[in-house]
């Protein structure tokens, strides 16, 4: 989630995203709505109605959430930095720095990475599936560059459920450990772990996961696919211990295979 103590989703009623609106504009828009108009009525407007958000180890129907929570008395800020659109223009994933302040304060009191994967709805507009996040040491949130589209070369697949990549990745975690995200990381890979931060490049990224965290299980929970199959993801839990927290892995399909193109997860 964006606001990581739930703060999951945003909205404003009056700024339409046309099916032609790129996903990082439809991102911008979400977050102008809450800065102009609220948090909790931007959300509940960009929030799909069986959008999943996630909150101290639980997964919960983010719309639902929303409704039940009043006006959040609060400025939540973020932007897109990092992006991707499947093959089929419907599905996709945004990511990117948030920050939170108290309602008329320039102290930041949470910062951290967003990450939402979006899909169109019937009438061909934008709406957030999942959104996740994670808290950063430092807010990043001014000194982001520009929205990035991540260079990659997609291509149609065959599979059936996103699942079956997923189960294939947690056979080879299960024998290697975290040397493992080795093979199914490329240059277009993007990170967001709990207190780093964002980690894209693949030294950065198996230094970070080689420096603790060595007995995570991950239990997927569901998923889904872009029309095309050539982009999916999977949610579910980190368990360590007995501790219980949340995950996220999107994925790509590639000449060399599938690759993991964003990943979140919370500790």
């Amino acid at each position: 989630m964006r606001y990581v103590l739930s703060l999951s989703m945003l909205l404003c009623a009056h700024i339409f995203v046309s099916a032609q609106q790129p996903i990082a504009e439809a991102e911008l828009s979400f977050a102008a709505m809450a800065r102009d108009s609220g948090v909790r009525s931007a959300f509940l407007h960009y929030l799909d109605t069986a959008s999943v958000t996630f909150s101290k180890g639980t997964i919960q129907n983010g719309h639902q959430q929303w409704l039940q929570l009043p006006e959040q008395d609060i400025q939540l800020l973020w932007k897109p930095v990092y992006y991707y659109t499947a093959l089929s223009g419907n599905t996709g994933f945004t990511t990117g720095p948030y920050e939170v302040k108290a309602s008329g304060s320039n102290d930041v009191s949470q910062a951290g990475q967003f990450s939402s994967v979006w899909q169109k709805d019937a009438a061909g507009n934008w709406k957030v599936l999942v959104d996740i996040g994670v808290t950063t040491p430092t807010s990043n949130y001014n000194t982001a560059t520009s929205s990035q589209k991540a260079k990659v070369n997609g291509l149609p697949s065959s599979i059936g459920d996103i699942r079956e990549v997923e189960s294939l990745f947690l056979k080879a975690y299960q024998t290697a450990g975290n040397l493992a995200f080795s093979d199914y990381i490329t240059d277009a890979t993007w990170f967001n772990l709990e207190g780093y931060p964002p980690l894209h490049d693949s030294t950065s990224i198996m230094q970070a996961m080689g420096q603790q965290h060595e007995n995570i299980t991950f239990k997927p929970v569901s998923g889904g696919l872009s029309d095309d199959r050539d982009l999916g993801y999977v949610y579910g839990y980190t368990l360590e211990g007995t501790k219980r927290n949340n995950y996220m892995r999107v994925w790509n399909h590639t000449r060399a295979g599938w690759k993991i193109i964003l990943q979140i997860i919370q500790w």
